[in-house]
């Protein structure tokens, strides 16, 4: 009996902690630097911050960034 307690407490926060940390890691690839680089010569063309204001491709590229080919 306990432990039929405990596995129905346990599956929804497992599933909880699974969601959080999904949430978590999306919103952490969508605050990543985009760089847009040449389909042609394949160097960064343009860059913009998460905010999509404009950025040196030096300093995007820095760290985690997202990469777009344009």
């Amino acid at each position: 009996m306990f432990a039929k307690v405990l596995s129905n407490m346990a599956m929804p926060v497992i599933c909880i902690i699974l969601a959080i940390f999904f949430v978590f890691s999306v919103k952490s690839l969508f605050s990543l630097p985009t760089v847009y680089r040449s389909g042609v010569t394949e160097k960064c063309v343009r860059a913009t911050d998460d905010h999509g204001r404009k950025m040196s491709c030096e300093k995007a590229q820095k760290g985690k960034y997202r990469e777009v080919w344009i």
